[in-house]
């Protein structure tokens, strides 16, 4: 049986129609007659039960586990603590005891992350100076070592994987493509300096698919579709969507206390400065290993942003908005 968690979320819900023809079952906080009607089993309690994820995990499942929370701020830092590393602990605790896989979705802004313009890979070390400013890397990057430190001891048959920015149709609670809908909404006056790594969410479903037989135990997996500096983003973007791309690039520091004084004014007229100051770092992943181990062969650029537009156009509760 795969067990999933977080299958009501953006990639929980790509996972669930890429394993269609699979039996899942889905630990969920909430009912989600959604996910019944499309054949999954659901089991509603909570992941911090030992005693509930006990009864619901048995010898010879896979558990995949995608449940989360994205909060760029201060404000979540207690919920995505434990969610990420408190929850993991149990559910990898658990599956451990059971003899059961676990297949752990983190993320590539653990480890790559740099202020210079190159991709990183697996082997490279935490930076745990800079994750350590934003709580959602950070308890990212614990919950990441737990794992990996279980599967170092032999405790736990563990694979992990590390998408970049998820895009792509489906976000319905728009957290992921928040980037592309202020795009269209024309919310970016500024080029970032840095860089942004993006990857659609129907290839990283692909690769977890390909994971449950072809990753190895104790190994991580960067899914990186495409690494651009934010200008090339950007002037994809236009060019698909037919809104103008800014151009004036202002120094990262410089930008982000603008970005703040502007959000102390005007609350949501710019993107939060936390997401100003990340976008002067370069997010560049790379993923030859998950290309040579699990088959991940990422779709154009143009198309997964196509996809993104096409959705978050349909679904704008004024059409005209993102026009």
């Amino acid at each position: 049986m795969l067990i999933l968690t977080g299958a009501t979320g953006f990639l929980g819900r790509a996972v669930v129609t890429e394993l269609h023809d699979q039996p899942l079952k889905a630990l969920c906080r909430t009912p989600a007659p959604d996910l019944e009607t499309r054949g999954v089993a659901v089991a509603i309690g909570s992941l911090l039960d030992r005693a509930w994820v006990e009864s619901q995990i048995s010898a010879g499942d896979t558990v995949v586990h995608m449940a989360g929370k994205v909060e760029f701020t201060a404000s979540g830092i207690r919920e995505m603590h434990s969610l990420h590393v408190e929850a993991t602990r149990v559910v990898a605790g658990v599956a451990a005891a059971r003899g059961a896989r676990l297949i752990l979705l983190s993320s590539s802004g653990t480890t790559a992350i740099s202020r210079h313009d190159r991709p990183v890979d697996e082997r490279a070390s935490y930076p745990m100076e800079l994750v350590s400013k934003w709580p959602y890397y950070l308890s990212k990057t614990l919950q990441e070592r737990l794992v990996l430190d279980m599967a170092s001891r032999e405790q736990l048959d563990a694979v992990v994987l590390n998408p970049s920015l998820l895009l792509g149709p489906g976000d319905e609670r728009v957290g992921s493509t928040s980037v592309v809908r202020d795009f269209l909404a024309s919310k970016i006056p500024t080029v970032p300096p840095g860089g942004i790594s993006v990857v659609d969410v129907r290839d990283t479903a692909a690769a977890v698919r390909s994971s449950l037989t072809r990753g190895k135990p104790g190994e991580r997996y960067f899914l990186a579709g495409h690494n651009c500096r934010f200008s090339t983003f950007f002037r994809v973007l236009e060019a698909i969507s037919g809104v103008r791309a800014p151009y004036i690039t202002i120094p990262g520091r410089i930008a982000t206390l603008g970005a703040r004084a502007v959000h102390r004014l005007k609350d949501g007229a710019v993107p939060h400065p936390a997401m100003i100051e990340m976008a002067n770092y370069f997010w560049y992943a790379d993923s030859q290993k998950a290309a040579r181990e699990l088959g991940f062969a990422p779709r154009p650029l143009e198309a997964t942003l196509r996809d993104t537009i096409a959705y978050l156009r349909d679904r704008a509760p004024d059409r005209t908005k993102y026009a």
